[in-house]
């Protein structure tokens, strides 16, 4: 992998969001008010084959969504809310191939549904499916042989073996 590889598909993965959010969260500093939403991913908790630009991108936007309510919460700003949402592999086109050997691959409506709860609710991150938690709570306490044998035990580390996935455009194509 060099450089070119995190091009502008990771660029936009990772800054394209961090401007909206700068466009929106001057007007709710001055009322005290909002809740911004970072869609992540799983992969933003734990890597996975084959997808090392997109895991480093949702990555980035848990670690924004977590820097992002410290500061808000530091500067009093109780009122504005964040919430990540990282789910498992939603079925469309963009992980299409994509397999899973133990969880079913999400449903949109389910996402979206678990996603409008979450905000309703306050929640800083919501995990879909919610068992995928236990998951992402066993990586911060395991050492990294056994983190790994969780993830070959459940097939994440062959989950993109098949992966076709939507090449997504750059501008200008």
């Amino acid at each position: 992998m060099d450089k070119s590889d995190l091009g502008p598909e990771y660029q936009g993965k990772t800054f394209d969001w961090y401007q909206t959010v700068k466009a929106f969260l001057p007007d709710m500093l001055i009322n005290d008010k909002g809740h911004i939403v970072t869609v992540a991913s799983l992969a933003g908790l734990s890597g996975c084959n084959k997808l090392v630009d997109y895991c480093a991108s949702k990555f980035a936007a848990v670690g924004f969504d977590e820097s992002l309510r410290i500061e808000l919460k530091v500067a009093g700003k109780n009122n504005i809310k964040t919430t990540v949402v990282c789910p498992y592999y939603v079925k469309t086109p963009l992980f299409e191939g994509a397999s899973s050997k133990i969880l079913p691959i999400l449903e949109p409506e389910q996402v979206a549904a678990e996603t409008i709860n979450g905000i309703l609710t306050n929640k800083e991150m919501v995990i879909i499916p919610g068992s995928c938690a236990v998951l992402a709570a066993l990586k911060t306490m395991l050492n990294w042989k056994a983190v790994y044998a969780v993830l070959h035990v459940t097939g994440i580390t062959a989950s993109m073996d098949e992966f076709r996935g939507r090449k997504v455009p750059l501008k200008g194509d």
